[in-house]
């Protein structure tokens, strides 16, 4: 790593800090007038004699590489929870996932439906539609939010036990990927 200088709050290495060096002269009325300018890089020794110190980066306490160290694995344990590993189902060939909101609003209209004696209905996702019986509609729409929420819990569950543990060591091994259930599959 590059030794690091600091002058006036900023922090920079040796390859950023540029000097800029003038020639003068003086013209027949005794003048200094500008007649060059030279940029160069300058040594350590000319970089400290202009006023810039030597800076050490802090390190890092351990607990603040503890506390680093967990908040990275929250992290990942969230973006797991977020992904298409977790969230996703499949009917028939079909991948895909229906959010709280849509699964709310879904199971109203199916029930709708079912009380107006339809017997069929319709789930699009994209452009892909998809025609089942409305009991099967509604069947499939439980299993899917009991699904979710065991998902749910069990990230939850990831979350505390990772909050719960007391080395860098435990936290790096910790496994976030168990206990999921399995992905749910509908035929059509």
């Amino acid at each position: 790593m590059s030794t690091l200088y600091i002058k006036d709050g900023q922090i920079k290495t040796r390859s950023q800090i540029v000097i800029k060096s003038q020639r003068t002269i003086k013209d027949k009325d005794g003048n200094e007038k500008v007649v060059g300018t030279n940029t160069f890089f300058p040594s350590e020794e000319l970089i400290l004699a202009n006023g810039w110190e030597k800076y050490e980066m802090p390190q890092p306490t351990e607990e603040e590489l503890f506390q680093r160290e967990k908040q990275h694995k929250l992290n990942e344990i969230r973006d797991y929870d977020s992904s298409r590993e977790v969230n996703n189902f499949y009917i028939g060939e079909h991948g895909l996932w229906l959010d709280k909101l849509k699964r709310t609003g879904l199971i109203l209209r199916f029930n709708s439906e079912l009380a107006a004696k339809h017997e069929i209905t319709t789930l699009w996702h994209e452009d892909m539609k998809f025609t089942l019986p409305i009991n099967d509609a509604i069947a499939m729409l439980y299993a899917l939010e009991l699904y979710a929420s065991a998902c749910y819990d069990n990230t939850q569950r990831h979350i505390a036990n990772v909050n719960s543990l007391t080395t860098i060591e435990e936290i790096q091994v910790y496994d976030y990927r168990s206990g999921y259930p399995e992905m749910l599959r509908f035929k059509i």
